[in-house]
């Protein structure tokens, strides 16, 4: 597990940031930046949440170390909520047609290898009609 400070020290490379810069970003000095990675300075929970909402990094990773460094960007979250959308769609046809509902739950049981295998078939299916 990592130090709240190894995760400081790993958020600023992944930003590529000078710590001079970083410290600008969220209104401190090089100086309380290079303490806080160097010699594990503690944070105050202000500066905490100014990290996490400027750089839209994860409180959870911030604070633990579990999770993702940094939230799902708009357009992540947009197609998370169109694949809800299509399963929500795909629930309501289900309902409607007991083949579709039966294909999908057949589907769902699928071993990863039997998907790949299956995603083969569905690719040479579309080469085949021309789609």
């Amino acid at each position: 597990m990592t130090t709240l400070s190894e995760r400081l020290e790993m958020l600023i490379r992944s930003k590529q940031l000078s710590q001079k810069l970083f410290a600008e970003s969220i209104g401190v000095t090089p100086g309380f930046v290079s303490a806080a990675v160097k010699q594990g300075k503690s944070l105050s929970k202000e500066t905490i949440l100014k990290i996490s909402e400027v750089h839209q990094v994860s409180l959870e990773w911030l604070l633990t170390g579990e999770g993702q460094m940094f939230y799902p960007s708009g357009d992540e979250v947009k197609k998370s909520l169109n694949d809800f959308d299509d399963m929500r769609n795909l629930n309501f046809q289900m309902q409607d047609d007991p083949i579709l509902k039966e294909v999908i739950l057949g589907a769902q049981e699928l071993s990863t290898r039997d998907r790949v295998a299956l995603e083969v078939v569905n690719g040479m299916i579309k080469k085949l009609v021309g789609k």
